[in-house]
């Protein structure tokens, strides 16, 4: 089980949050940490550990239990992607020449949830984010299994935030990875329903065949586990892939898509058993899912996915 560190964020470093979540950053003062053993706590937290993050709370300067029965604006839950580092690169507003964030930890959002209850959270870890709150926002963390409280908010039905179909986000606004055993990835089911519609009978965006949605896959352009938080969320990340190949070749990169829209494959595919009959029928077809808004996602398949696959043989 992780260990949880609980940071809160102030009314006024909305932007901040914003700018940490999209960067997959979250950064604090040199002189923040340099008191009692908040830098060495913060250096507990190693990848795959938790961060639950409390924003824009009433006056922390209460009793103790002062925050229980208090609302939070927003909660995030964030695993570790990379434990504290030092860096003097400027990513927030406030970073000045003299004033910076420097030391860092990286992170990646699981959960988003606006207008939280002290109660759904739990007495501890109210109490762990009102002390953040009167520590200068430092990671507070206590009882190195203690996620009860993280658990409350990944599990759990989100409602249904589906966007306009015009929209390029899937509107999730919750979780895209759920808190079990494993991280289960929540925002598929929306990824699916936006790129598979309703129909009994759809078409592979890759090879054109007409087929039951059982044997489609709405699969990710540029690898869920290389997307931000933002990314995965973006339909025009997605297409529709069968699985008599199409799927399995473009995930490996044995076929990629070119900068102008058309399948071409890896050239090693010629001389690795019959992969060349599987992947002929593809050569040179237009994919249905390249567009002006995916070509990005595409282009870093090219060049993480199919390149380096290409230049290993």
């Amino acid at each position: 089980m992780p260990t949880t560190g609980y940071v809160y964020i102030p009314v006024r470093s909305a932007e901040n949050l914003q700018i940490g979540v999209a960067r997959g950053l979250w950064g604090w003062r040199s002189s923040a940490l340099d008191r009692s053993t908040a830098r060495s706590d913060i250096k507990s937290l190693k990848a795959g550990d938790l961060l639950f993050f409390g924003h824009s709370g009433p006056d922390s300067r209460v009793k103790p239990g002062g925050w229980t029965e208090v609302s939070l604006k927003r909660v995030l839950v964030a695993e570790v992607t990379r434990p504290l580092f030092t860096s003097t690169e400027r990513v927030w507003p406030e970073e000045t020449d003299g004033e910076i964030f420097p030391e860092r930890i990286g992170i990646d959002v699981l959960d988003d949830r606006r207008n939280v209850s002290g109660a759904s959270l739990g007495a501890p870890a109210m109490e762990k984010l009102r002390l953040s709150a009167n520590k200068q926002c430092v990671a507070i963390v206590r009882d190195g299994r203690d996620i009860a409280a993280a658990l409350a908010i990944v599990v759990g039905a989100d409602k249904d935030l589906d966007a306009p179909d015009s929209s390029d986000e899937l509107g999730h606004n919750g979780a895209t990875d759920a808190l079990v055993s494993v991280l289960a990835r929540k925002e598929q089911g929306k990824l699916r329903q936006r790129v598979m519609g309703h129909a009994a009978i759809v078409t592979c965006q890759l090879c054109g065949r007409a087929l039951p949605r059982r044997l489609v896959h709405a699969a990710h352009v540029k690898r869920r586990s290389a997307a931000t938080h933002m990314e995965r969320n973006n339909i025009h990340n997605a297409m529709r892939a069968c699985v008599g190949g199409c799927d399995a070749l473009f995930e490996y990169g044995y076929i990629y898509v070119d900068d102008t829209g058309y399948i071409q494959m890896t050239p090693l595919v010629n001389n690795v058993g019959d992969l060349g009959s599987l992947a002929s029928h593809l050569k040179n077809r237009f994919c249905a899912a390249h567009n002006a808004k995916s070509a990005h996602f595409f282009a870093w398949h090219r060049r993480n996915v199919a390149e380096p696959l290409a230049a290993s043989h």
